[in-house]
């Protein structure tokens, strides 16, 4: 009894010597897609990103004109990630988020004077100025709540963009 089907040799059986490539063959190709994936940009930085977007790079101060150059700078590095760079230093930015355009939150790590994590919060009032509504870190300690600066009990003053970007 035949089953109906011609047999052949199989295609899926390996000619002589077309086994699995040697070991070092495998080994080189993947060090080429290691390389290849190490050496090919990640995303940008999405704190960095998000600072492009919002047009928020440049140095920001109560009083532009002060020579004591006072004030914060939101910068980005020549790897493309975000950085707060205030009298203290350069801080890294590790995410920045706005649903509104108008209402920001940066996460920043800070190193000096002590290391922490702190939330930064505030608004934007025009393109050119914003104002401080919340700072506290991972412990929920809070130096500006509401806008109001805590340790004075004062509103927290505006911010403007000043000419020129550069550090504070």
């Amino acid at each position: 009894m035949t089953s109906g089907f011609t047999t052949r040799p199989s295609a899926a059986k390996p000619a002589a010597g077309a086994g699995p490539p040697p070991l070092m063959v495998r080994i080189a190709a993947i060090l080429a897609l290691g390389a290849v994936l190490g050496a090919t940009p990640a995303n940008a930085d999405e704190a960095a990103d998000t600072l492009k977007r919002l047009n928020l790079l440049g140095r920001w101060a109560n009083d532009c004109a002060d020579p004591t150059r006072t004030g914060v700078s939101y910068e980005i590095d020549t790897n493309d990630s975000a950085f707060f760079i205030n009298v203290v230093g350069s801080h890294r930015i590790l995410s920045a988020a706005s649903s509104d355009g108008r209402n920001v939150i940066l996460t920043i790590k800070f190193l000096k004077p002590t290391e922490e994590v702190r939330i930064n919060a505030f608004r934007m009032v025009g393109a050119d100025t914003y104002v401080p509504t919340m700072n506290h870190n991972e412990r929920n300690e809070y130096t500006v709540r509401n806008g109001v600066l805590l340790l004075t009990g004062k509103k927290m003053p505006p911010l403007h963009r000043c000419d020129g970007q550069g550090t504070s």
